[in-house]
C-alpha cells in the first residue's frame, strides 16, 4: 500500500467518524430536548401548583445523581426508579400520592 493509498484511507475513516459524531451530536441534542420536556411534565405533575419549585427538586435530584458517578449500582437505582415511576404514571397517580 502507497503513502497516498494510507493517507486516502484515514482521510475516508476521518470522514466515517465525522460523520458519526454529527449523528451522535444530533441524537443527543434530540435526547436533551426530550428529558427537558420530560422535566416540565414531571414538575407540573408533581406539583401543578408550583411547577418551579418541583423542577428545582428534579433538578437537585439529577445533581445529586451526577455527585455520585455513574456506577453500576447508581444506574440500578436509577432504573428502579425510573420503573417506578412509570408504574405510577400508568396508574394515574402523582409518585407523592403513594
Amino acid at each position: 500500500m502507497t503513502d497516498d493509498e494510507r493517507i486516502a484511507k484515514l482521510q475516508d475513516a476521518n470522514l466515517t467518524i465525522a460523520r458519526q459524531l454529527i449523528t451522535l451530536d444530533s441524537a443527543i441534542a434530540d435526547l436533551r430536548a426530550s428529558v427537558n420536556a420530560l422535566r416540565v411534565v414531571v414538575a407540573a405533575q408533581n406539583n401543578g401548583d408550583q411547577p418551579e419549585q418541583a423542577l428545582k427538586q428534579i433538578q437537585e435530584l439529577e445533581q445529586k445523581f451526577l455527585e455520585h458517578g455513574g456506577g453500576v449500582q447508581e444506574n440500578q437505582k436509577a432504573a428502579q426508579i425510573a420503573e417506578a415511576l412509570q408504574a405510577w404514571m400508568r396508574a394515574g397517580r402523582r409518585p407523592l400520592d403513594s
